[in-house]
């Protein structure tokens, strides 16, 4: 069944173009695309998707720098490229791949600082920082990354009531920081 999906969606890629919304839709197919890969063991396979999301996404912005869908596809990639690099052990290329994953959120939530998605968006990559840095004994940092987290989980709450963090997420940015 995965094989005819992604033979579908190489058709729809010849098919497309260039159109840009068609550029979006295909880096979201392709992040998700990798997702099933990366869940099914294909690590290499899945690799190459978020890779395709990502060039995708860095030629949308050649051409629209501001282009907030395209700097999230891309900052998307980054930190799913980040996970596969920490889970097969490669600290330094999942440390890098965070940075920039945070580095774009970073300048989306300043530039939309109400945007309750972004700022989620932004908190997930703290917390995604902190448990790498956390696995590579640099405890400092991740507690940094966790703080960070909680701050802005807090002013979500305040901004956006009891509903605007789910509580799962309260909870692991809690227990990362020792609560």
């Amino acid at each position: 069944m995965l094989e005819t999906a992604m033979a579908g969606l190489d058709r729809i890629t010849k098919d497309a173009g260039k159109l840009p919304a068609a550029d979006h839709s295909m880096a979201v197919a392709h992040q998700r695309i990798g997702d099933i890969l990366w869940l099914s063991g294909r690590v290499a396979d899945a690799r190459t998707h978020y890779g395709k999301c990502r060039e995708l996404a860095e030629a949308r912005l050649a051409n629209e720098s501001a282009n907030i869908a395209a700097r999230r596809d891309l900052a998307a990639a980054h930190e799913k490229t980040g996970v596969l690099d920490q889970h097969g052990s490669q600290f330094t290329p999942a440390r890098e791949h965070y940075a920039k994953s945070l580095e774009i959120r970073l300048a989306l939530t300043a530039e939309a600082p109400n945007d309750a998605e972004l700022q989620r968006d932004l908190y997930a990559a703290h917390n995604r920082s902190g448990d790498l840095e956390h696995l590579v004994g640099d405890n400092r940092a991740a507690l940094r990354h966790y703080e960070s987290a909680r701050q802005i989980q807090s002013e979500l709450l305040q901004n956006g009531g009891p509903d605007a963090v789910p509580p799962h997420d309260q909870i692991l940015t809690l227990r990362r920081l020792g609560w």
